[in-house]
């Protein structure tokens, strides 16, 4: 009976609802604190310059002055929405967004004025944002 307890504790999803390939993914953005916001559009500029030649997105959204994680706004800050090929194009595992999120991140690890970070939606709209 332990044993079964034990596999299925495994093999059951440990979340609400399992995440899933949403078709995008967000960046965020974050400079120093007073950074000013054309000083941010240049970088939020540069990392969607670099989002849009990858082979597995189909459009980027970039707002500079956005702080997604705060739901405010700051001139420190930005976000982009990165849109992603339709999933019949998309076919092998790399290529599932779970997995773009740290290669995108990558893209960004050169930058000397802040930092840009992947991550994806929650799997329901408006879950963790309060």
């Amino acid at each position: 009976l332990i044993g079964i307890t034990v596999m299925l504790f495994n093999r059951v999803p440990g979340g609400l609802v399992p995440p899933e390939d949403q078709g995008y993914v967000l960046m965020a953005y974050q400079l120093p604190p007073a950074a000013s916001l054309d000083r941010t559009k240049a970088v939020t500029d540069e990392v969607t310059r670099r989002l849009q030649a990858q082979p597995t997105v189909s459009g980027v959204n970039t707002f500079a002055g956005f702080d997604i994680l705060a739901q405010s706004q700051k001139t420190n800050s930005g976000v982009s929405f990165v849109m992603l090929t339709d999933w019949s194009e998309r076919t092998t595992l790399e290529a599932d967004a779970r997995r773009l999120v740290g290669p995108f991140s990558g893209l960004a690890h050169d930058l000397r004025d802040g930092v840009a970070f992947g991550f994806n939606p929650p799997p329901i709209t408006g879950i963790s944002t309060t």
